[in-house]
């Protein structure tokens, strides 16, 4: 009978010790994530031959500008590395251009002394992204995140504003006329994890993301939007 028990309990516990191994390797399944990225934006123009000179007039002339992405996402790890996530964001992309500073011979009390022209983007994001990560410890994890990124266009706004009397004031103009209602983008991030908590860590990144197709592709000058900045959030694991 003794023999018998052994052999049964040879025969269990690499069973055992398997089911342990992957519950240890996933812990929890699903993982949910907050976010908040504040990005530089910019853009790539590609231009017909009629308009090359537009085009190297505007590279002369425009420049990065802040933006910003913030949404949730809901992720589903497969083991205790890989995850895959999907996500809803809204994302504010753009450029502007270089300040004019204008000096006035003989200025008017009203006269400006500076402005620019800043051009803004808003998008709804949906971001499918697979996810690795490694160096898993006590804390921290790291992580390597890439996918594509279909997006909604909602509004192209152009604002000029101008310095007059040292007050900054503005101008916004609304348009969203030959621009394409969708638009995809390729995503990737690197960064780390840190755990707070049994449910819940911090999570840092540095994230990229670049449209694969213009955005008004019925025009003769064309824009490809990208933009890259910090990714700040929590995730939270119930």
């Amino acid at each position: 009978m003794k023999k018998l028990i052994l052999a049964l309990l040879t025969l269990a516990l690499p069973e055992c010790l398997s089911a342990q191994q992957q519950s240890e390797d996933v812990p929890q399944r699903f993982m949910y994530r907050v976010s908040f990225a504040p990005e530089i934006g910019y853009r790539t123009l590609v231009s017909t031959a009629s308009e090359r000179e537009i085009a190297e007039s505007r590279d002369a002339n425009e420049i990065v500008q802040i933006g910003f992405t913030t949404g949730i996402a809901a992720e589903y790890a497969f083991t205790r590395n890989w995850s895959l996530s999907v996500g809803f964001a809204y994302a504010n992309r753009g450029y502007q251009t270089k300040t004019a500073v204008f000096n006035w011979s003989a200025p008017a009390q009203q006269s400006p002394s500076e402005s620019f022209v800043s051009y803004r983007f808003g998008y709804i994001d949906i971001p499918i992204l697979l996810t690795y990560r490694f160096g898993h410890d006590r804390h921290w994890t790291f992580f390597a995140t890439g996918g594509a990124v279909p997006s909604v266009f909602l509004v192209r706004s152009k604002a000029l504003f101008v310095n007059e009397q040292n007050t900054w004031t503005s101008t916004d103009n609304q348009r969203g006329i030959g621009y394409d209602r969708f638009a995809l983008f390729l995503s990737a991030e690197v960064g780390a994890e840190y755990t707070l908590s049994d449910n819940v860590a911090l999570r840092l990144g540095i994230v990229g993301k670049r449209a694969i197709a213009a955005s008004n592709p019925n025009m003769a000058t064309q824009e490809y939007l990208f933009s890259g900045g910090l990714n700040l959030g929590f995730v939270w694991r119930p």
